[in-house]
């Protein structure tokens, strides 16, 4: 007996679903490899670079294993082993992959012994042969940092901070944050030891030269640890450094450096022709002027009680100091009456008696301008007076005087009526009117009335007067009035008879 065929219907819409999502994940997984292999490639482009940030003057670089200098521009990218010189009136910044930077002053010269920088990690060690360098670590704290600079008898080596490194007829070493050590090295019998490690902390320097060598080699005790000096702090090296970190200007970054790297030009001038080369800025723009906080140490800082003096420094080209206070909203500038244009130093007094310092935060900008009228980035200062606020008096104001006169009658078209109110008064309202030109704290006011600003006018005119402390509390009200007469009438002009 046979049976009847029928053959069987393939269920290949069940199938494709399946397939379609196997042929997806193998894109995704391709596409995951893939893009990870590019960031890789990218990374390793960037990593162990330094990126250069012309700001003025002109510098060349000695490719390592090349002997034809090499001119820097903005964008110039240095590896390990490549050695850098700036001519006079160069400064310029080197920025590492995770944002660490060094800058660099004029007449320097030095060779990248070990460049390390990669994903969470920025190491250079400089071999500083002259002049003077400035290594700041990146602001993320996450980021491990690994400084050094090497000269022939020093060791200087930091785990992550700000300090600067001069090298003349003596090496100085400046800590402007956290700490460093400082190897004092001789070589003896061709051996290399360390013969001395001093720990050199914020706000400290130690300057060597071949007096103090002579003593260390000889095993004699000194003392070479200091406060930083005035001078270094007056200098310009110093302002446009702490400008730079108070308010980093945009620099060229490792990434965007590779991205647009081209090849080296090789410098075929003299070196003295390179060092004439016009700064990178053009001669008739306008220099900038510079200013850097020397105190406070902290851009907030905490007191219990004042005066506080606020020092800092400026460039040469500074023709006037102005610092901004803010009270309730409102701000007032006052410029610096006792400094001398081109000083290099200056300071400002916050002060109760002064009404410049208050219980609480007070803010402070601080801007120097130069005689063409150029500001500087200006730089930011903030005052916590630790102190109880005392109660506002809030007893009524009293009038004193209209006109500098104890009468309240006149003709004149306008009268201004003097005051006095109790201490911590925040502001004074006359008719509904804020007083504009009433300091905070102050204990005179004056008010203006006017026939041209409608708020006086013949016969009786009445006012009321009140202050406000900073809660919003008000003081009683004072009530006065200003009573305007008609003015005489002018004598009448006899007529001439021809």
């Amino acid at each position: 007996m046979y049976r009847t065929y029928h053959p069987v219907k393939r269920r290949s819409g069940r199938l494709m679903p399946f397939l379609t999502l196997v042929a997806l994940g193998l894109i995704f997984v391709l596409l995951f490899q893939l893009w990870g292999y590019v960031s890789d490639r990218l990374a390793v482009k960037t990593e162990n670079k330094a990126a250069v940030t012309l700001t003025s003057g002109s510098a060349e670089m000695q490719i390592w294993g090349n002997e034809e200098p090499v001119r820097v521009l903005s964008g110039t990218l240095l590896r390990e082993g490549d050695t850098l010189r700036t001519f006079a009136g160069t400064k310029l910044s080197l920025s590492l992959l995770n944002n660490s930077v060094i800058r660099v002053g004029e007449d320097t010269e030095f060779v990248i012994e070990k460049l390390e920088s990669r994903d969470g990690q920025d190491g250079i060690s400089l071999l500083l042969k002259k002049g003077d360098v400035w290594l700041k670590r990146s602001t993320e704290q996450v980021v491990e940092i690994d400084f050094s600079v090497l000269t022939d008898d020093m060791t200087v080596r930091s785990l992550g901070t700000t300090f600067a490194v001069s090298r003349g007829s003596e090496t100085a070493v400046r800590v402007i944050e956290g700490s460093v050590e400082v190897d004092v090295k001789s070589n003896e019998n061709g051996k290399e030891r360390v013969i001395e490690t001093i720990v050199v902390g914020i706000g400290q320097e130690v300057v060597i030269g071949e007096r103090e060598m002579a003593f260390f080699k000889q095993r004699k005790p000194q003392n070479v640890l200091y406060a930083i000096s005035d001078a270094f702090h007056a200098g310009e090296w110093y302002a446009w450094n702490r400008t730079e970190d108070q308010r980093p200007r945009e620099v060229v970054t490792v990434a965007d450096a590779v991205e647009k790297s081209k090849e080296p030009t090789l410098i075929t001038e003299s070196p003295d022709e390179v060092a004439a080369l016009p700064a990178a800025t053009p001669d008739d723009e306008p220099a900038t002027p510079l200013i850097a906080i020397i105190e406070p140490a902290e851009p907030v800082s905490t007191v219990k009680t004042g005066p506080v003096v606020i020092k800092g420094t400026t460039g040469t080209n500074t023709a006037k100091i102005i610092v901004t206070t803010y009270e309730g909203g409102k701000t007032d500038t006052y410029t610096l009456s006792r400094y001398t244009a081109g000083s290099t130093e200056w300071n400002y007094i916050a002060s109760e008696a002064y009404g410049s310092l208050k219980p609480g935060e007070n803010k402070f900008t601080i801007e120097a301008v130069s005689a063409s009228d150029v500001k500087s980035a200006p730089i930011d200062v903030v005052i916590k007076l630790d102190k109880p606020l005392e109660p506002a008096d809030l007893s009524a104001p009293t009038v004193t005087k209209f006109n500098d006169s104890e009468s309240s009658e006149t003709t004149e078209d306008i009268v201004r009526v003097g005051g006095t109110i109790g201490k911590g008064i925040a502001k004074i309202v006359v008719n509904g009117f804020e007083l504009t030109k009433f300091t905070a704290g102050g204990t005179e006011w004056a008010y203006y009335a006017k026939v041209e600003y409608g708020n006086f006018k013949e016969g009786t005119n009445d006012y009321e007067v009140y202050g406000v402390d900073p809660d919003g509390n008000k003081t009683a009200i004072t009530r006065f009035t200003i009573t305007k007469k008609p003015k005489p009438a002018d004598e009448e002009t006899p007529s001439v008879t021809p």
